[in-house]
């Protein structure tokens, strides 16, 4: 018991240690929030596109391939928007609001957080099938989160400029980064080194950058506001969502490393690109920015918990 319990300590806390240090250099002034906004802007279009071309690229496609961990991870998903989207919409009386609460209970801050959280535990580099997360879910994430936050009658996402949104938010940098690591793959192409260390370079600090900025990012004065429906986004988020669907996950005969990236898929933190999108489409920005805080701080504790119960029952 005491082992399980120091292997999901040891696996969490080192994140969280380097989003204590960002905070910490945001606290002394060594950034500010310009400098943070800039910096994630360096990390969303180059480092991490450059991490998942790195991955992708040095993997046989059929290495990772799980059609079975697909089909469930994109019906889950949707299960998950559907149901929080009727909810919302049944409960706040405004559309954007409803919106915003519905994107922060649906999308996972996977990327950045729970997949290195995924390699850190493997070992290494290997983040396994949780490529495959990258490569199906964050696109029907950001497909999901553009008609969530569309307003009733809202004009957006009709027509030819409505299929751009969703084609522009499907085909970011993460997945162009994805898409020529696939390329690369399937041609059998071997990088030259004057290519190749430049390439492990820039994705080795794809995951402590990023956890520096989250960190620097993090501001406990303002989760005073609209923190009731931040803590429901929370409970859904980091509790309900991932004991709903990781133990039929088990049943179907998941193997430990699906359930794992499963497990932190659902539980993982709302994603920091929700709310840039919140604010570029008009939602509730306050209760986006304390649905991400709130997520953050208390995945510390979920991810822990989660973890010890995963291991104690012997399932990873």
């Amino acid at each position: 018991m005491l082992e399980n319990l120091i292997f999901s300590v040891n696996s969490v806390v080192p994140l969280f240690m380097v989003l204590a240090v960002g905070y910490i250099i945001r606290k002394r002034g060594l950034t500010d929030a310009a400098t943070n906004r800039k910096m994630n802007t360096v990390v969303f279009s180059l480092a991490l596109p450059v991490m998942f071309f790195r991955d992708v690229s040095s993997s046989s496609i059929g290495d990772f391939f799980d059609g079975a961990f697909v089909m469930y991870s994109i019906l889950t998903t949707t299960l998950i928007f559907v149901s929080s989207f009727a909810l919302a919409t049944a409960y706040f009386k405004d559309r954007k609001v409803a919106g915003t609460f519905s994107q922060a209970c649906f999308r996972s801050n996977f990327a950045v957080l729970s997949l290195p959280l995924v390699a850190h535990i493997l070992g290494g580099n290997d983040t396994g099938v949780g490529l495959l997360v990258v490569i199906f879910i964050i696109p029907i994430y950001n497909t999901f989160s553009a008609i969530a936050l569309a307003g009733k009658g809202d004009e957006k996402l009709r027509g030819l400029s409505g299929l751009k949104i969703i084609v522009k938010n499907i085909f970011n940098p993460l997945m162009i980064g994805v898409l020529i690591g696939f390329v690369v793959s399937l041609t059998g192409i071997s990088l030259p080194v004057i290519v190749n260390v430049p390439v492990e370079y820039i994705a080795r600090m794809a995951t402590p950058l990023a956890l520096l900025i989250i960190g620097g990012s993090i501001d406990f004065s303002k989760m005073r506001s609209r923190y009731k429906p931040a803590l429901v986004v929370a409970l859904v988020k980091l509790v309900i969502t991932p004991l709903v669907f990781v133990p039929p996950a088990i049943w179907l005969g998941f193997d430990s490393e699906s359930v794992l990236v499963l497990y932190l898929m659902y539980g993982s933190p709302t994603a920091i690109a929700s709310y840039a999108l919140v604010c570029n489409m008009g939602g509730d920005e306050e209760l986006a920015l304390n649905a991400l805080l709130f997520t953050m701080v208390l995945s510390m504790f979920s991810f822990t918990i989660g973890l010890f119960l995963l291991r104690t029952f012997g399932i990873i």
